[in-house]
């Protein structure tokens, strides 16, 4: 038996020890008398469908009201039939004033909640060489978005990053890289041909 047909197997009998516990319940498109068995090839069936194929693939639906992973890697369109997707928030403090910001400062955070306890900060952003994970191909997009608690925090541009901003963002005048506290900044990452990145800038400014 191969590699790739134990691990079928494997599966198999997690599959067959869940089903004990739950009746042969419907998470995995079974029901009651459902029927699992796995052919010589590796397809793994369930009900007569197919829910692992020959090349070890899950094919099949899962469903189910609860599921925890610590972590999910798509390669396709990820959608939410009518549900909420949170995102994912840090909440950290800087004294420094002026502070390069590194990949893992970054990490794949929507928000992050900034405290600048030194007074007005200027954040320059990371060289792109660091940011290969964030946007790995030409094309590629991602978002930041900072929302300063305390004081003013500011943006420069790193080695390799082409640094823009929308024509109406700014709290003082056009082209302003700045935020004041309680404000919001949201950069948009854009991975070029070459290793370089647009990092564009909108900004969100009390307004009432």
């Amino acid at each position: 038996m191969d590699i790739k047909n134990i691990g079928v197997a494997l599966v198999a009998v997690v599959i067959a020890i869940f089903a004990l516990f739950t009746g042969g319940s419907s998470n995995l498109g079974g029901s009651t008398d459902s029927g699992y068995n796995a052919t010589a090839n590796g397809v793994y069936a369930v009900d007569g469908t197919t829910v692992i194929d020959g090349s070890g693939n899950w094919v099949g639906a899962i469903t189910g009201t609860t599921g925890t992973l610590s972590t999910l890697s798509l390669s396709g369109l990820f959608t939410a039939n009518a549900g909420s997707v949170a995102s994912y928030s840090l909440a950290t403090t800087t004294a420094a004033t002026t502070y390069t910001l590194t990949a893992a400062d970054i990490g794949n955070y929507d928000t992050i909640r900034q405290t600048l306890t030194g007074g007005a900060t200027t954040f320059t952003l990371p060289a792109t060489s660091t940011l290969t994970s964030l946007v790995p191909s030409a094309g590629d997009r991602a978002e930041t978005c900072w929302m300063p608690l305390t004081n003013t925090l500011t943006f420069a541009a790193g080695t390799g990053i082409d640094m823009m901003v929308a024509t109406s963002t700014g709290n003082s005048s056009a082209h302003d890289l700045s935020i004041t506290a309680g404000g919001v900044g949201c950069i948009k990452w854009f991975r070029q041909t070459d290793t370089d990145i647009t990092a564009g800038l909108i900004e969100y400014e009390n307004a009432d």
